[in-house]
């Protein structure tokens, strides 16, 4: 395997809810760290070993950052 290779690994998402239903007391940060979390854990890959993830979502957070570094530090990860 080369170092430019593209692998995809796993995936996760979260759950599909209304916006003002059953998560909308949840935020988009936790939501993200909950789905990255589920999607390592399925990888079976240590954590360190990942150089890059695309974490895609709707609608923008109102935490005022990135989500996906917010998501990231959230679930225990590096932030960055």
């Amino acid at each position: 395997m080369f170092p430019s290779d593209v692998v995809i690994v796993a995936g996760a998402r979260t759950p599909m809810a209304r916006y003002t239903g059953a998560f909308s007391e949840v935020s988009a940060i936790d939501l993200g760290a909950h789905a990255g979390k589920a999607a390592i854990q399925k990888s079976g890959v240590d954590p360190a070993q990942f150089d890059h993830a695309i974490f895609g979502n709707v609608m923008q957070t109102s935490a005022g950052r990135d989500l996906w570094r917010a998501a990231r530090w959230a679930e225990g990860g590096a932030e960055g």
